[in-house]
């Protein structure tokens, strides 16, 4: 079977340096990027099994960047999970609105996130 192939956008280093420890100790193949930007470009030149994004960043936050993913071929059908600090049900929402499948929120639980990530991916 393939390693599945996720990439995490996340301005935040730490977090994003965190995130792509746990997955790939899970055995996923783990790009990333620092923006929204840089993540289009990355998800517009490589076929991703999942997109974790962040919430919370500059210039393009994650809703939009989802939003944009999703008016892409390439990435439309893509799940993406959603990443934050923010837990209001209210975020939530407007990340299904959006176009993410699932949300975990910062700090996350390594065996959570990995959980979520697995069961994302196992289609």
């Amino acid at each position: 079977m393939a390693t599945k192939q996720v990439l995490i956008v996340d301005d935040d280093e730490p977090c994003r340096t965190m995130a792509q420890r746990i997955l790939s100790r899970g055995g996923f193949e783990v790009d990333t990027a620092g923006n929204g930007e840089e993540g289009l470009e990355m998800a517009a030149g490589k076929k991703f099994d999942l997109i974790l994004l962040d919430v919370m960043m500059p210039e393009m936050n994650g809703y939009e960047l989802c939003r944009r993913m999703r008016d892409t071929e390439a990435n439309a059908e893509t799940p993406v999970v959603m990443v934050s600090a923010l837990d209001s049900l209210n975020d939530m929402a407007k990340a299904a609105e959006a176009g993410a499948l699932w949300y975990v929120n910062k700090p996350y639980d390594s065996r959570y996130l990995l959980s979520v990530v697995h069961h994302r991916t196992s289609s």
